[in-house]
């Protein structure tokens, strides 16, 4: 929780800190900013939007960083992303209800104990390892709730860096290593 997070960045003496989570603003961000501030830390609005680049099929995130994020307009212009994950994720589960006997998947219950406005491929392969009584490994069931579709739901990502900018927030790049491994 992000109460557990502030709490071990005051043990540490973290002076700075921001907390991201994948196309969402925590609806809970005051009482964050409260508990920052409180445990004198410097707290920093954070949102890392998911993205694809269709010219480079390369699928990249954006880390989006304000002290005040217009949060309505960064909601807005994430909420076809948003969809687009729902739609993903009842897609993978039919599949693998499919393809799996036994397995049940019911993505109404996943998406009830889902701390994201998403139900994540994560979060169906934590699901996936238990079903399996961990005779498969996180990073096969992983792969196993991996579907391809048309990613043109996400946000391109100078649309995202875009949407940053227009909701008062500043723009950086997340996981470089992906770029610098696609180009060598």
């Amino acid at each position: 929780s992000a109460e557990e997070i502030l709490n071990f960045a005051a043990k540490k003496k973290i002076a700075l800190l921001s907390i991201t989570d994948h196309n969402i603003i925590d609806k809970n961000i005051a009482r964050t900013k409260e508990l920052a501030s409180s445990s004198k830390i410097d707290f920093v609005e954070g949102v890392e939007i998911s993205t694809f680049d269709l010219d480079q099929q390369l699928s990249l995130h954006i880390l989006g960083y304000s002290k005040d994020f217009d949060k309505k307009n960064l909601s807005d212009g994430l909420r076809s992303t948003i969809q687009g994950y729902k739609i993903r994720a009842e897609k993978i589960i039919d599949k693998l209800n499919s393809d799996i006997p036994n397995l049940n998947l019911d993505n109404l219950e996943l998406q009830n104990q889902s701390k994201s406005a998403f139900v994540s491929r994560n979060q169906i392969a934590e699901r996936l390892v238990n079903h399996f009584s961990g005779k498969i490994s996180f990073r096969d069931a992983v792969k196993l709730a991996y579907i391809t579709i048309d990613e043109d739901w996400m946000l391109d990502p100078t649309e995202a860096i875009e949407l940053i900018r227009q909701s008062s927030g500043m723009a950086v790049l997340a996981h470089p290593q992906k770029i610098i491994k696609n180009y060598k």
